[in-house]
């Protein structure tokens, strides 16, 4: 057996192992026309007078060969008074582009003349032809002379070199040789008999299967839409998508190689126009794979190599590298047959070195963790390969790989199925290998996990779906986050994706808005790697990008926002015919737009100075409507262009009632932050959980900024479910980002419960354990300061056995590696990468907003009243909201002992007495309360309130309520209040100093409350330099608290409160009986 039958070529092999990827039509015909029945019939065109014929084909050959621009003959046969066989006419270069002629090399500056001839004395007549054509002056820039006689090479290349010397101008000569030669390896026999009206018996028939009829109809359909006239962009992206698919499926029905490559190079043209790396990379590949696996094309293979590793080089990641190895592969195999030194040399070693050079250096990238991992198993790989050939040991590697497979159970983009089978592959070379059987045990262990985690991850996905669809989203949340990272697998790609897709969903409905943005990005992540690996856009990517606009104009990050508006203005051409109006929703550029316009218009005047370069940001966008309404604000309205077609309001005179509705749209209740321009040295990102409004302050750094918002995400998260388990003590938490030069990845100051400096080192790539590090060292500093537990045993074993909130943390780590990987490592956010150089500036005219926002009524209804336990079925984190002025930790510690009033020195004389056993803590109480409401405290936030008559006993005796003053008219329906307070029961023996009290206030309706230290001895000192002016003191009854009144929190189960004889059913009757049944 000889090594032609043992050893298949590259083409063969591949089609015996991947037949679907091949054409499934049959070639019939009934009898083969042979090469030396064409050479004879090509040798006999004068004697059977097919000179007519012969230029046909010569024509069909030039058409499909060298450019399909031909004017057929202008004159008699044998070129005649039109001087030339055929000539090009000229075309647009945007058809040009569109032709697939691989060899190709016209351009609509050159004019190519084209001469045939069936003559036996060829030379006569070319040098004849020739001068015919250059005595014409018409620009000539090429002349190809058709000869059906077999030229020699040297007599060709001697004919041209003296054309070229006489008439300076560029002769080929095209024989008999070529034109069999092409016929045959390019499928034209049907044009050969057709042209030379040959029998019909040798004419090739072709059947085609069922994928080829499919595939014909998606070619047809993809051609139709390139050549399209009315394309929006003459090169965009699908342009050189759909050139692509075109070629492939050229490919795959077998259609003649110069029209597959010459697809290629289509595509090729445009990218170069596009100049889009990612693109260009995966078009090389194809080629390379196509040239080998279809052609067995060696030296087109090699080329496309060097171009495509070349390309790799500069933009090394995940999915390339992917692709690398997949024609390193190739490379390796073809390097080792002898028959291709024949065509091309190839240095393998060299190639090799490179590559391994290029996994090196991506295996030390810290900010491509899953980039690092893949290049440390592959460049194991290529050493088991290596060391197998060498004879040497191969156990570290292995060993390496165990570790390897550990790490990758965190990476959720590894492509774990093409590294199983490489190991399948070595498994059957080391069958007696122990260390290979303790990698087999690693692996087989990790694909049981994955299996059984398949499963259980689906009945989670499917019991939260149900939970989401009865509005229990809370409960929802908890069993989307069980089964996200159980679905992060390959094969249950499709579960993974709506399961973050409906988790992110819970989260917004929550009003945790930061979360749902990191499930959002990691869901479109994954079809962010299929686009960049395949060129196909699937509709779940645009889906998750419209999804994440919507959610960027709740949160109100204007950059964010255009950042991710420039990915779906890219991507949604692909989807208009299928999309537009679907459901019968609006237009996503309207909802957007609609929306921002909306909350452009409510912001407060005092930031109109910001918006004087959005209008002609937003107006380049494409995003008009708020363009106009940023005008507008400014009161630039005389350059707002009407257009009364799409709206009959839409006129100047009615501008105010048009933007006035503008702007109080439904929209504005989903509103969640302030509108935010990223446009300051300070940047500022804030969210609320469980009632407290969380603040992070940062520089304009682009690291900082997405730590920060993973950061909430992660907090956001982390308390998502534990309404009715924790109760807020303090109304907000500040957290400060710096880079200092540190020894490690941070450090956390804090000034107090609620204020914290989270200080990164300068310089750090951080990783996603990092990530894991910090917030597990911030965590327990921000709950313990700041919330109150039921019972933290419980909540805490709930939290991680229950719940298994490490399960929705993990994609949470990764939020900088999904974000990047699809808005790269330097996503636009602040308002200065969206200015250009002459971008238009509108100063601001106005001196007030022209905008009035009128709540509906609905909002304006005041808090629902409930009888019993507060129903936290329907609560959000956004309707949640803490309100207090007491410091808890500080309370605690200064012991608030007293209760009394004094007389000032001062032009207010009376005043209110707090008196504390700890002098320092009592002192910062009331520092805090002056850095907050100021010296004079002109809301009257903080609430004083003394309750008499709560013993009928000691009729004497009165409680103290300090809390935080709340206006039960601004609350609205739905909302929770939490709100910590201190009370101090007072027990006098008479009623005269109180009395004394209430008159010194009746008599100069204000006080300056003030601190005091009481001794063991009730000896007290005054600090009235730390006073606070208030002008109301709240006296009441406590027969007259009720079930929902804020004072309820001062009555226990012990008190037996004065009712007065002639008051039935007084309110404190039910609170008593509540708070005795609860005891």
């Amino acid at each position: 057996m000889n090594n032609k039958e043992k050893f298949p070529t590259p083409s063969q092999f591949y089609r015996i192992r991947r037949p679907e990827y091949f054409s499934d039509s049959k070639i019939e015909c009934k009898i083969l026309l042979t090469k030396e029945q064409l050479a004879h019939e090509l040798s006999q065109i004068s004697t059977n007078q097919k000179h007519d014929n012969f230029e046909t084909l010569c024509r069909r050959l030039a058409e499909k060969l060298i450019t399909p621009n031909l004017i057929p003959q202008v004159g008699p046969t044998g070129g005649g008074d039109g001087k030339t066989d055929s000539e090009t006419y000229p075309v647009s270069k945007y058809i040009s582009d569109r032709w697939f002629i691989s060899d190709n090399k016209w351009n609509e500056n050159e004019n190519w003349a084209f001469a045939m001839s069936a003559k036996t004395e060829w030379k006569p007549k070319v040098k004849g032809d020739v001068k015919k054509i250059v005595e014409t002056k018409r620009g000539y820039t090429k002349t190809y002379f058709f000869s059906n006689q077999k030229i020699r090479s040297k007599e060709k290349k001697t004919t041209q070199d003296l054309i070229k010397e006489k008439y300076d101008i560029e002769l080929i000569i095209l024989d008999a040789e070529w034109i069999i030669e092409n016929v045959y390896n390019y499928n034209l026999l049907n044009d050969v008999i057709e042209s030379l009206n040959l029998s019909i018996e040798h004419r090739e028939e072709k059947i085609i299967g069922p994928n080829d009829s499919k595939r014909s109809a998606k070619l047809s359909e993809i051609e139709e839409k390139i050549n399209k006239s009315d394309r929006p962009f003459e090169v965009d992206y699908q342009l050189v998508e759909d050139c692509l698919e075109s070629a492939i499926l050229s490919r795959m029905i077998e259609l003649p190689k110069t029209e597959v490559v010459g697809k290629f190079e289509r595509a090729k043209r445009f990218v170069n126009k596009l100049n889009n790396q990612q693109q260009k990379i995966r078009i090389h590949y194809q080629l390379a794979w196509t040239y080998l696996n279809w052609y067995d094309d060696y030296i087109g293979f090699y080329n496309e190599f060097i171009e495509f590793k070349s390309l790799v080089n500069e933009e090394p990641n995940l999915n390339n590298l992917e692709l690398y190895l997949n024609l390193y592969n190739l490379l390796k195999t073809v390097s080792s047959i002898k028959e291709v030194k024949k065509y091309v040399e190839i240095n393998f070693t060299n190639d090799e070195f490179e590559f391994v050079e290029l996994l090196e250096r991506c295996s030390k990238n810290l900010e491509k963790h899953s980039t690092a991992l893949l290049s440390k198993f592959y460049i194991s790989f290529i050493n088991i390969s290596n060391q197998l050939k060498d004879e040497k040991t191969i156990s570290k590697e292995i060993i390496n790989l165990q570790t390897y497979f550990e790490k990758g159970k965190n990476h959720l983009d590894i492509p774990f199925e093409q590294l199983k089978g490489i190991i399948d592959i070595y498994s059957e070379l080391l069958p007696s290998n122990k260390e290979f059987d303790t990698l087999i045990d690693v692996l087989a262990e990790f694909e049981s996990t994955r299996v059984s985690e398949l499963s259980s991850g689906k009945i989670y996905l499917n019991r939260g779906s149900t939970k989401l669809k009865n509005d229990l989203n809370r409960e929802s949340l908890v069993f989307f986050g069980k089964a996200v990272r159980k679905l992060a697998k390959e094969e249950s790609q499709d579960e993974f994706y709506f399961c973050l897709m409906l988790l992110s969903d819970a989260y917004s409905r929550l009003g945790l808005y930061w979360a749902a943005n990191n499930c959002l990005i990691s869901a479109i992540n994954i079809y962010a790697n299929e686009w960049f690996t395949t060129g196909s856009i699937n509709k779940r990517f645009y889906r998750g990008v419209v999804q994440i606009l919507k959610n960027e104009t709740i949160i109100g990050r204007i950059p964010v926002l255009l950042a991710w508006y420039e990915l779906f203005n890219v991507i949604k051409h692909y989807f208009e015919t299928e999309i537009n109006l679907e459901n019968d929703e609006m237009h996503i550029e309207n909802l957007i737009d609609g929306c921002l316009s909306t909350r452009l218009l409510s912001m407060d005047f005092e930031h109109f100075n910001e918006i004087s370069e959005l209008p002609d940001i937003l107006s380049k966008n494409e995003l008009w409507l708020s363009s106009d309404s940023s005008l507008y604000l400014l009161g630039h309205e005389d350059i707002i262009e009407i257009d009364e077609s799409k709206s009959h309001t839409f006129t100047k005179e009615n501008f105010k009632n048009f933007y006035n509705t503008l702007a109080n749209q439904p929209f504005l209740k989903q509103i969640a932050f302030e509108t935010n321009f990223l446009n300051k040295e300070e940047i500022t990102l804030c969210t609320r959980i469980l009632g407290i409004n969380f603040t992070i302050y940062t520089t304009n750094d682009i690291q900082l900024v997405i730590l920060g918002e993973t950061i909430l995400a992660y907090l956001e998260s982390y308390l998502a479910t534990a309404f009715e388990d924790a109760f807020p003590l303090t109304e907000k938490i500040v957290l400060t980002l710096n880079y200092k030069k540190l020894d490690k990845f941070f450090k956390i100051e804090s000034e107090s419960k609620s204020f914290f400096n989270l200080i990164i080192k300068q310089g750090f790539v951080y990783e996603s354990k990092d990530i894991s590090a910090l917030v597990e060292a911030i965590i327990p500093l921000i709950i313990a300061g700041n919330y109150l537990f039921r019972d933290y045993k419980d909540f805490f074993e709930n939290l991680y056995k229950k719940d298994e909130v490490h399960e929705r943390l993990t994609l949470i780590i990764e939020h900088k590696n999904f974000l990047t990987n699809i808005l790269t490592s330097k996503p636009k956010f602040f308002l200065k990468d969206w200015k250009k150089e002459g971008s238009k500036v509108y100063p601001l005219k106005r001196t007030s907003s022209p905008i009035e926002i009128n709540l509906s009524k609905s909002e304006l209804k005041g808090v629902k009243k409930s009888k019993g336990k507060p129903d936290f079925t329907s609560a959000t984190h956004k309707n949640l909201k803490a309100e207090t002025v007491i410091d808890v930790h500080l309370w605690d510690k200064a012991k608030w002992k007293a209760f009394g009033f004094l007389s000032m020195p001062t032009d207010n004389p009376f005043g209110i007495v707090l008196a504390f056993q700890n002098e320092d803590a009592g002192k910062s109480i009331f520092e805090k309360w002056i850095k907050e409401y100021g010296k004079i405290d002109t809301h009257d936030i903080i609430s004083i309130t003394i309750i008499k008559g709560v013993r009928i006993d000691n009729p004497y005796w009165y409680k103290i309520l300090i809390s935080k003053s709340m206006d039960k008219k601004e609350m609205k329906e739905g909302q929770f209040f939490s709100s910590s307070s201190r009370f101090h029961m007072m027990e006098p023996e008479n009623n005269m100093n109180l009395n004394h009290l209430i008159k010194g206030y009746e008599i100069f309706k204000k006080y300056i409350l003030v601190p005091a230290h009481i001794d063991k001895n009730y000896n007290m000192k005054h600090f009235p330099e730390l006073g606070i002016l208030k002008s109301k003191l709240k006296i009441i009854d406590a027969w007259e608290i009720g079930i929902h009144d804020p004072e309820r929190v001062v009555i226990t189960e012990e008190d037996n409160p004065i009712i007065p004889d002639n008051v039935e059913n007084p309110p404190i009757l039910e609170l008593l009986e509540e708070k005795r049944k609860n005891k």
